[in-house]
């Protein structure tokens, strides 16, 4: 049985049970966010497991992913462990969704969440009207942290020809403040990831370069090409070329990501 306390929803959840996404705290390794194949959010503490059925989530707990308004596609815990950044894309799976679709904040502690970035995947979806004057559509896919814990960039895929770019990616530098009812600084890369400078290598049809946080002061590489793709690859920590071979370009997130948790364990 499940009971409803202090905005949670405690009871017991088998992590091996219908499981979908499985984030650990980086700081404190009995502490996860997990979700099931409803899409469902859950917040498991030393074994104690928490469902937080205060705004953004409901109440009820939906028993399918068409049920569920509120689907949860990502979850990634902030290098200080204290909150951690998840996505609702309910357009995916819901037939009526929220102006919620997008990206939020969770504090693990009280189970309080805050919205940051609304997506607006088409002009009727409830985020085009919630989230302030845009100068594109857009779905969140990927997030990934700063090194400090208080910036996000999220991935983004702009989903209207509006700036001859639909289907084309985006990033957007979301702070832990973020209004959002304000779309972020947004640049114009299809793919992005940390350096541990706080900088930000970014790749897209114009090759790979390095951009502050704010867009500003790019340096463009140019890596040689082979017929397997990408023959050279950024050091993350330090913005750096190396000779590391990519077959393909939407690697080179992931590269970077595994290679950054390596030189900082």
């Amino acid at each position: 049985m499940l009971s409803t306390a202090g905005g949670f929803t405690t009871g017991s959840f088998s992590p091996t049970n219908n499981t979908n996404l499985v984030a650990r705290n980086p700081v404190n390794p009995d502490q996860f966010l997990i979700t099931n194949g409803a899409g469902v959010f859950f917040n498991v503490n030393s074994g104690t497991v928490t469902r937080a059925d205060t705004s953004p989530f409901s109440r009820f707990e939906p028993a399918t992913p068409e049920q569920n308004q509120y689907f949860v596609t990502q979850i990634v815990w902030a290098p200080n462990g204290q909150y951690a950044a998840f996505i609702i894309a309910g357009y995916l799976t819901h037939p009526d969704p929220t102006n919620e679709d997008g990206v939020h904040l969770f504090f693990p502690d009280s189970g309080a969440s805050t919205p940051l970035l609304r997506d607006a995947p088409n002009f009727g979806h409830p985020g085009y009207q919630a989230g302030g004057t845009r100068d594109f559509l857009h779905v969140s896919e990927s997030l990934e942290w700063s090194p400090n814990s208080q910036i996000i960039l999220v991935r983004g895929r702009i989903t209207d020809d509006s700036a001859s770019g639909e289907n084309r990616g985006v990033l957007m530098i979301v702070p832990t403040n973020q209004n959002p009812d304000v779309q972020p600084t947004s640049l114009r890369y299809d793919y992005g990831s940390w350096t541990g400078d706080g900088r930000i290598v970014v790749s897209g049809e114009n090759g790979i370069g390095v951009v502050n946080v704010d867009g500003q002061g790019y340096t463009h590489q140019s890596p040689a090409r082979t017929d397997s793709g990408i023959n050279t690859l950024f050091n993350a920590p330090t913005g750096k070329l190396s000779r590391l071979v990519v077959p393909v370009v939407a690697q080179i997130t992931h590269r970077l990501q595994s290679m950054r948790l390596m030189a900082h364990p």
